[in-house]
Order: structure tokens, then C-alpha cells, then sequence
């Protein structure tokens, strides 16, 4: 039997954001078949953590697919595409970005109502009574799709674009797909219910104003990227009104911000790359926030916030689990712990006079204690290892990278600790 023999739902949508990283919680683990691009890696991202989902999805780029659809194979959840078809779909509704959102969020809407679950006894039954049911399964996971936009800060006009392109099908009873107007009225509802969870007037092109009463906490805490609570109260008070230059200024030094820690945190997000929310490009996220509203933008801030403070806790955790030791006990040389704690803080970012100046301090610690036992490991065996000069090895220091000096403290302390008894 064929791949495509699987596909459960058929043609219809796809899905977005101005996002992008490559996780591989969402690698293609099924056998001749290419992993999603990171940018629609990422659009599936945003949908679980907007909606707080916990499945795991295998997301499949096939190429001539001319579809999109969600399916089980091979007990997998699969989420397949074709990138070329779901591009062409996307401009045809003139809503490149929310259209692929849609389509997207359609397809996670079949898995997460139990959908494709059910396709083995759907089969079972009569013809037409099984079309008459997927029919329902395609407006509930419109109603879904319609819900997850209004929450990313879509218009009802950009919410509906992708559908109102769909074809009319002239004999329903005979399609396993809905008439396209029974489908607008379906993502319509989901928006409805949507914007109505994030305080939004539903009845007009406005907000309600839903204004915060207290202060505006960030997902971070006390270690909350610089000026994210004042961005965020301004988008509060922006909401339902056309942005402005001055307010996307601040938005986008905060995306830079926001991605400059993504980096110093190792949090693997695909910065820079095409169409990413991780950008340090000033003027590429200040011109992104000008085409969009106050509340989607606010949904980006928060999205990267909320990921990075994930991050964080997953790094301290780590962290907390991985405790350091030195080889020689407790004849630890002086300040080595605490060295090798901000080496492991810096890792990956560029050293600083302070660190090596405590690089420096220890070096010549473990250089004095291999005299002072007789430890005969040479002065000068390798550059600058066993050097006593304090100048010489914080000089030394900023010429190198993080990963290389915490090696030699650490080659130096092993070596004490074959001497030191």
C-alpha cells in the first residue's frame, strides 16, 4: 500500500506566523519522507504553545502531494504537506502568512479531536454516511483553525481568506468535503469563541480594551528581557488601534533582545533564519510589526518570552543536576568551583576582563601548589599552562574562548590531583 492510501482528510489547509526554528520534536520519523522546513516547524510550534498541546507530531514535507492532511501511520501522528501546493493555496487566498496558519491549524484540529483515530471504523461504514461524518470532522477542525488565529491576533477577514478561495461543491452529499460557505461559518465561530478568550469585542473591527489591573509580569521574572513589561503595557493600551513607528521601535529592540539571549542561553532557536520571529535585524522586525496590529505583536513578545524563560528553567534544572567537582576533592585549589560555574555561564558567548582575571587567579594557584608539592609538571610545557605570571595569563585569556580555558584549569587541577595525594 502506498503512503498516500493514509492520508486521512484530504485536501484542505495549512497553517503560519513570522516564525521559524528547527526542533526535533518534529522530525519526519517515517521512512522516505523529508522533514518540514523550520519555518513550518515553527508555525506548528506556535500553535501548541498558543494552545497549550501536548501531542507529538511527526510533520512530513512530500513533495507532488498537492495536499495537506492529517493521519496516523505507522502509529505515528503525522501532520503532511506539500510546500509548493500549500505556498500556491496560500497566495491564491492573498493571506500568505495567516493562510498557512490556517491550514495548519486545521490539520492539528483533526488529531487533536480524536479525528484520525477513528478513520479505521470510519472505513467500515456505508458510503454515505461515512462522508456525512467527515463533512462534520472538516467544519469542527475549521471552528478549531478559526479559535487559534483569533488567539495569534488574525482579522476575521484574514481568518476566513483561505476558506472563501475553497471550491463550492455543487453535490455535497457525494463529497467527504463541506460547501465553502458552511465552512467560513465554521472558522467564523472558532474565531468568535477565540477573541472573545483574549478579550476582544467580536462585534466590532475593535477591542474591549481589556486593560491590565496590575503589573505586567514576565514569564522570566525577575530575569525579564529589558522592557518587555513596558512593550507589553503599551500594547495593552494600543490594542484596537493602528500601530505606530514609535511603538514598533520598541517592539523590535526587544525581539533583539529577546534573540541576543536566545543566543547567550544555547536555547537552539533557528535565528535568523527566513521569516523567523529569532531575528537581530532591527528594521526587518520594526517593518514586520507596521503590517501587523498591537495584539500580534504582543503575541510574538510573549511567545519568545514564554520560550525563553522554558529554556531557562531546562538550563538551571540541567544545571542543578550536573553539579561540579574538582578532580581534587575537597584539595580543591582556591576559586576553582566558582571558575568553572562562570565558564559554564559564558559558554558560547565571548570571555570578559573579569572572567579572566579569575581565569588568572586560579592559574597561578595551581601553578604555585604544583611547586609547593613538587608536582615537576613543566613551567611552560604548553603555552602559558603552568605559568606563574598572573598578566600574562588573563592576557592570554582574552584571546581565547570560554570552552578552552575551563579545559586548561581543568587539565591543571586533574594533574595536581595525580600529584597532590
Amino acid at each position: 500500500m502506498t503512503f498516500l492510501n493514509y492520508s486521512l482528510l484530504g485536501v484542505f489547509l495549512l497553517s503560519a506566523s513570522n516564525t521559524a526554528f528547527s526542533d526535533q520534536r518534529f522530525s519526519c520519523n517515517t521512512s522516505g519522507l523529508k522533514n518540514a522546513e523550520p519555518f513550518i516547524e515553527n508555525l506548528i510550534d506556535r500553535i501548541l504553545t498558543i494552545g497549550n498541546i501536548r501531542q507529538h507530531y511527526n510533520v512530513c514535507s512530500v513533495a507532488k502531494y498537492s495536499n495537506a492532511s492529517a493521519m496516523i501511520y505507522q502509529n505515528k501522528r503525522i501532520i503532511a504537506y506539500d510546500p509548493v501546493f500549500l505556498n500556491r493555496l496560500s497566495r491564491r487566498a492573498g493571506e500568505p502568512h495567516w493562510g498557512k496558519v490556517t491550514a495548519l491549524a486545521h490539520e492539528i484540529g483533526h488529531h487533536l479531536q480524536g479525528h484520525t483515530d477513528k478513520l479505521d471504523d470510519l472505513q467500515r461504514l456505508p458510503k454515505m454516511k461515512r462522508l456525512a461524518i467527515q463533512r462534520q470532522y472538516e467544519l469542527e477542525a475549521d471552528q478549531f483553525a478559526g479559535k487559534v488565529l483569533a488567539h495569534m491576533g488574525a482579522a476575521l477577514s484574514s481568518t476566513q481568506a483561505l476558506i472563501r478561495t475553497l471550491k463550492v461543491h455543487q453535490n455535497v452529499t457525494l463529497s467527504d468535503h463541506p460547501n465553502a460557505k458552511k465552512r467560513v461559518i465554521a472558522v467564523t465561530r472558532g474565531w468568535s469563541i477565540g477573541c472573545q478568550q483574549v478579550g476582544r469585542d467580536c462585534n466590532s473591527k475593535k477591542y474591549k480594551g481589556n486593560r491590565s489591573q496590575g503589573v505586567i509580569v514576565s514569564p522570566m521574572g525577575r530575569k525579564e528581557t529589558p522592557h518587555y513589561s513596558r512593550f507589553m503595557q503599551q500594547a495593552e493600551n494600543l490594542k484596537g488601534v493602528i500601530v505606530n513607528r514609535a511603538y514598533c521601535n520598541l517592539y523590535a529592540s526587544l525581539a533583539v533582545q529577546q534573540t541576543t539571549r536566545s543566543l547567550q542561553y544555547q536555547c537552539g532557536f533557528n535565528v535568523d533564519s527566513y521569516a523567523s520571529p529569532w531575528s537581530r535585524a532591527y528594521s526587518p522586525q520594526s517593518d514586520w510589526c507596521m503590517k501587523g496590529s498591537a495584539h500580534a505583536t504582543s503575541k510574538e513578545a510573549k511567545f519568545r518570552e514564554t520560550k525563553l524563560a522554558s529554556c531557562v528553567s531546562r538550563k538551571q534544572k540541567k544545571s542543578n543536576q550536573q553539579a561540579i567537582h574538582s578532580p581534587l576533592g575537597r584539595k580543591a585549589t582556591a576559586n576553582y568551583v566558582n571558575f568553572m560555574r562562570q565558564a559554564k555561564k559564558l559558554k558560547g558567548i565571548r570571555v570578559n576582563r573579569n572572567y579572566c582575571n579569575l581565569y588568572a587567579s586560579l592559574a597561578v594557584q595551581q601553578t604555585r601548589r604544583n611547586q609547593q608539592h613538587q608536582c615537576g609538571f613543566d613551567i611552560g610545557d604548553r603555552a602559558n599552562q603552568w605559568s606563574p605570571l598572573w598578566k600574562a595569563q588573563a592576557n592570554w585569556c582574552m584571546t581565547t574562548r570560554v570552552a578552552v580555558t575551563s579545559n586548561e584549569a581543568k587539565f591543571r587541577e586533574t594533574k595536581l590531583a595525580s600529584c597532590i595525594r
